[in-house]
Parts: C-alpha cells; structure tokens; sequence
C-alpha cells in the first residue's frame, strides 16, 4: 500500500485554488463533526456487537469500522497506529478493548466537586 503522504498522493498545486480563512474554518468545522459523528456511530455499532465479540476477542484492542472488526491487537497504541495507517486519521473509526462495560453510577456534582 503506498504511503499517503507520497509524491504521487500529493496536489498538483497549479489546481489549488486560495480560500479564504472563513472557508477554511468552515471545512474544517464540517470534516471535524463528519468524524465525530461516524466514530458516533460506530461505537454505537461496537457496543451492541460487544457481546459477541465477548468469547473469541475478551481482553483484546479493535479497530472497529463500517459496523465491523477491521483488526484486533495487543495494545490501544498498536491498534491506533493500525487504523490511522490504513484508514486515515479521518476515517471515523472506533479503537476499543473488548471488555464488559459495568456501568458506574454517578452524580455531577460529587464527580465535578460541587
């Protein structure tokens, strides 16, 4: 797979056209909660997969993405540099250990120390 960032991947900069800071904010603003919304809804996806995953991947890291396991690791940092090597650090994908979720009651206040 060749690198993205190699001389083939990158612009022809005769095709680049200046934008104005407004523009550039706003792109960013729209790609930022593009992402946040898909790893949204990708850990929605891995929470209710989480139980089946439970008896064959227990204890190991995911890279979850487009509603599936896409690899799994022995580390978080492995597992990180894995999903933004293949996929891009926009793709919107999930790194997770499996592991059961206990939930832990709490309240605001005693948690924000009010």
């Amino acid at each position: 797979m060749e690198h993205p960032l190699s001389e083939r991947n990158q612009p022809d900069h005769e095709q680049i056209q200046p934008c104005s800071n407004d523009n550039i904010s706003v792109l960013y603003l729209t790609m930022v909660k593009s992402v946040h919304d898909k790893v949204k809804e990708q850990s929605l996806l891995f929470r209710k997969q989480l139980p089946e995953l439970m008896p064959n991947h227990a204890g190991r890291w995911v890279v979850f993405l487009d509603g599936g396991v896409k690899s799994l690791h022995d580390t978080q940092e492995e597992a990180y540099a894995e999903a933004a090597n293949t996929f891009g650090l926009f793709a919107g994908f999930v790194v997770a250990k499996v592991e059961k979720v206990v939930p832990r009651p709490m309240v605001a206040a005693i948690e924000m120390n009010l």
